[in-house]
């Protein structure tokens, strides 16, 4: 080290060169220009380099073990033709990791390593002429570029093997930008980077999650939930049951602990590091490293949650704006909320408006948003720029603006929103801007309840919802070039000012069937042009349809005009604070129908509105539909039944049509046995045989009588 204490130069020393071959261990080494110099082959284990320009410029063969380098300008640089050996080591917290920029041939290999937190490349293969790359069993975290490689100055391979390695918030993990490369990924971990893999070879056997872009599914690849045990902590190894524990080719786990030689990696090391304490706590800014938060938290201007970090916050938390202000996650939110005990967002007025704060903004990917309370906010919580959220058991109250802008792939289920409407606001309950699927929400006292406008060919579901109390229902823009893909099924609105369905513009492929639409002040359904409405119900309305289009007149399931579906309660003054999840925790104003008309009439024999039988089932769904979709990778779906999955349903006994007409007809009854007691079901296709496509079987076999999964799926021969 140097002389001086006092200074804290990075350039105070020379460092050690080595001339000749060499072994080295146990040496510490700081402040120096190059700590180290070797111009031989140099052996080196159990290094600690710190705050040096430098750490090692390696001018011959370095094979380096047990060692640590970090708070450095460079870790290590080769020169050409060199062979680099890194193993069992830490690189972290520079500008460059490994630097081979403009290097020709040689070989790097790296592994049981991890290189983090460095501002410019992890690895740097530009120009890398006939440069060999072998990475195994090593982690890649919090880098601009964790490898990359660039066109070659003559044209010239440059070869790389990745295999079983994890690499988690990168700004671009692997990116390759020569179209001269011999590249192959493997049995890999991507999590949380901005781009995954760009520009190689091959690819085997890798699992991706929240990444903005360039990750991929299909053959042995997944793009899956978050895999990790706990990453708050650090605790990196894939849980149990994920789709990630087995992945890899030997049926192992990926990522940086697989392998038929699994890395011990005892130098990865994580602990709980418990609550943060107040004053250490972020209050405006993005935070800089994972905190974990409980009680009040009064904040003072924005909080921005960073790509790879973390906010934790504890059940029953806090977190308090000033005006104007607003939570902006780019990294992940870890929210602890249960009913009861939930996450609260609110203002820091002692006398909060309905725009005291600007609201929740989320710019990741993926992500479960649950129980959490927003109030007050002009806009609750927007995914704009996010892809793959889920927000479920959320309240939304008093969003002057709008309660929740939904996105790309964005799911908002079983929650509650609360408008302006009685405050003559303009509030809307939920904006779609993109793919949504919006289910089994209560929403209230909102100027639209749902709105969709401006949208290219988006595929949009909105089913089993309760929208009462508002003035528009549904509002729906769409032109010619401009054409939303909604299916509206299963949906119970009432009470709506003006309409309960306001579809204004060009809608062709939309669908709207099943709904119940009672006691609109105005006009039931309003619609510029015509569509696909069929077997749709209506009471007390001071018009079913009006602006061109024509009722429902299918003989066999005609609309339901003028019967009273006998709600069992509808008037009852509700308390947005007290107000419950969805619609099922809104028994004040009970939406069921208790007209027998309603409960088997649609072709599935089962209920008009939100309360249709698929509603009450509980079964993980690939997406629902109202019809049997026949589309690759999706779950079948009708009257509370999974094909392919596990079936639990709601009645004893159910007969089941399948209704298309793109499949010639054939029939099939089958006894399945469940928990002890038969259940009979008669399944149904029914076909106009527009298409011959061939033949089509329905077989299932004798069910498990313990967890009831189905042992043979259903091939539909198609």
């Amino acid at each position: 080290t140097s002389a001086d204490d006092t200074n804290a130069s990075k350039e105070q020393w020379g460092g050690i060169v080595f001339n000749t071959a060499s072994y080295i261990s146990d040496i510490t080494i700081e402040k120096a220009s190059t700590a180290i110099t070797n111009n031989a082959l140099l052996i080196a284990r159990g290094l600690d380099i710190s705050n040096t320009t430098k750490a090692i410029q390696a001018n011959s063969t370095l094979k380096l073990y047990e060692s640590r380098i970090e708070n450095v300008d460079t870790a290590i640089a080769r020169s050409d033709s060199v062979h680099l050996h890194i193993e069992n080591s830490i690189l972290k917290n520079g500008i460059k990791g490994v630097d081979s920029y403009n290097k020709r041939i040689g070989t790097i290999e790296i592994v049981k390593s991890e290189l983090s937190n460095f501002s410019d490349k992890a690895v740097d293969l530009v120009y890398g002429d006939f440069v060999t790359l072998k990475v195994a069993n090593t982690l890649f975290r919090d880098n601009d570029y964790a490898i990359y490689g660039y066109a070659s100055k003559i044209y010239y391979d440059t070869y790389c093997t990745i295999d079983h390695s994890t690499f988690d918030s990168n700004n671009r993990a692997v990116h390759n930008n020569d179209s001269h490369r011999t590249w192959t990924v493997k049995n890999s971990l991507f999590t949380n980077n901005n781009e995954a893999v760009l520009g190689v070879d091959s690819r085997s056997n890798n699992v991706y999650y929240a990444n903005n872009s360039w990750e991929y599914s299909g053959g042995s690849e997944y793009i899956t939930s978050d895999p990790y045990v706990d990453r708050f902590i650090g605790d990196l190894h894939v849980k149990s049951g994920h789709i990630a524990k087995t992945a890899a080719s030997d049926g192992g786990e990926v990522g940086v602990y697989g392998g038929s030689d699994p890395a011990t990696l005892d130098w990865i090391v994580y602990s709980d590091p418990g609550i943060t304490p107040e004053d250490k706590r972020t209050r405006f800014g993005a935070i800089a490293s994972n905190e974990y938060w409980d009680g009040n938290n009064t904040l003072t201007g924005d909080i921005t949650i960073p790509k790879g970090k973390i906010l934790k916050l504890d059940p029953s938390t806090r977190l308090l704006f000033p005006t104007g202000n607003k939570l902006i996650v780019k990294g992940e939110l870890l929210l602890l909320g249960s009913e009861g005990s939930e996450i609260i967002l609110d203002s820091t007025s002692a006398n909060p408006t309905s725009s005291s704060w600007d609201g929740l903004k989320i710019r990741s990917v993926g992500g479960e948003y649950k129980y959490i309370i927003v109030k007050h906010a002009a806009n609750g919580i927007d995914t704009t720029g996010s892809s793959g959220v889920t927000l479920s058991h959320i309240k939304v109250i008093d969003a002057n603006n709008t309660a929740i802008t939904a996105t790309n792939g964005c799911i908002v289920e079983d929650s509650s929103l609360w408008g302006t409407l009685d405050e003559g606001g303009d509030s809307i309950g939920i904006k779609i801007t993109g793919d949504a699927t919006i289910r089994r929400n209560f929403i209230v006292n909102q100027k639209r309840a749902i709105s969709i406008e401006g949208l290219y060919n988006p595929s949009i579901d909105i089913n089993h919802n309760i929208l009462a109390g508002n003035d528009i229902g549904i509002y729906v823009y769409g032109r010619t070039d401009y054409e939303p893909k909604v299916n509206i099924r299963y949906n119970t609105i009432d009470d709506s000012q003006t309409y309960a369905l306001d579809f204004n513009g060009s809608l062709n492929g939309s669908s709207v069937r099943y709904n119940i639409l009672t006691n609109t002040g105005n006009t039931a359904i309003y619609a510029r042009n015509n569509y696909d409405t069929s077997t749709n119900a209506f009471f007390g309305n001071g018009s079913d349809y009006t602006g061109g289009i024509a009722p429902a007149s299918t003989a066999l399931y005609p609309d339901i005009n003028g019967s009273d579906p006998s709600y069992v309660s509808t008037g009852g003054v509700i308390d947005p604070e007290s107000m419950g999840y969805g619609i099922y925790g809104n028994t004040i104003n009970d939406y069921k129908t208790q007209n027998t008309l309603y409960d088997t009439y649609t072709p599935y024999s089962s209920k008009m509105g939100a309360y249709n039988l698929v509603a009450y089932v509980d079964t993980n769904l690939t997406m629902y539909r109202g019809d049997v979709q026949r589309a690759l990778a999706q779950t079948y779906v009708t009257n509370g039944m999974s094909f392919g999955g596990t079936i639990k349903t709601a009645l004893p006994n159910m007969d089941i049509t399948l209704d298309t007409t793109n499949l010639d007809s054939t029939g099939s009854t089958t006894n399945v046995t469940k928990k002890g007691y038969e259940q009979s079901y008669t399944i149904t296709i029914k076909s106009a045989n527009t298409v011959a496509d061939g033949n089509h079987t329905i077989n299932i076999a004798v069910v498990d009588q313990n967890d009831a999964t189905i042992a043979n799926n259903i091939d539909y021969g198609i």
